[in-house]
């Protein structure tokens, strides 16, 4: 918003005991130029100044104001090394329990980082507090492990909780994942209640 300064524009006599004369009905007052000093003119100049000063001033005041949050990444953008990739919640055919079945529900885990981590001992759970604990596993760098349900023989590339029962809900659930002090890592939240689709993306 502009800043305006206003200013009263007097005779170079006023206050010196000298009153200008009233103008003619309809005509502006008229002021004598010529006959100011020196120093008020450059009084004069001085004060038509002050508006842009004050303008410069305002216009730096509010960007000082400027919240420097804005160009910070929040904290909730920030995820660790390991992450949840993805979760296949609803495996193809009827909800039987059968081992391939089973299998093919599973919880995709990705090393985001440059250099391999040791996941041993660390948790993977769901809402209901289902869970599963790594062995001695080695997951390397840019490398994903998909967690299934079912049981088989763990790899590189999968290993297998060993259970006889989904873990994973059709309808919605919760991933969280801590490393082996109880730290956590990451977490994926799902909502499906109409059970239109198969798998998740994090």
């Amino acid at each position: 918003m502009p800043i305006l300064a206003c200013y009263p524009l007097t005779s170079p006599l006023a206050g010196r005991g000298e009153q200008q004369a009233d103008p003619p009905p309809g005509e502006s007052p008229r002021l004598d130029r010529t006959s100011w000093p020196a120093h008020d003119e450059r009084m004069r100049r001085s004060l038509a100044a002050i508006p842009v000063t004050l303008l410069a001033s305002a216009a730096l005041a509010l960007g000082a104001a400027a919240p420097a949050s804005a160009h910070a990444a929040p904290a909730t953008a920030r995820r660790h090394a390991i992450v949840i990739r993805e979760i296949f919640y609803n495996s193809p055919g009827s909800d039987r329990g059968s081992n391939a079945s089973l299998n093919a529900e599973w919880v995709k885990l990705h090393n985001r980082s440059g250099h391999r981590v040791h996941l041993t001992g660390w948790t993977l759970r769901d809402a209901a507090h289902h869970v599963y604990t790594f062995g001695h596993f080695i997951l390397r760098a840019h490398k994903s492990v998909k967690v299934h349900t079912g049981s088989g023989r763990d790899t590189r590339w999968n290993v297998f909780q060993g259970r006889g029962w989904y873990v994973w809900n059709n309808t919605g659930d919760r991933a969280t994942l801590r490393n082996a002090s109880g730290l956590f890592r990451d977490r994926c939240t799902y909502s499906d209640p109409s059970e239109s689709f198969s798998a998740v993306t994090c």
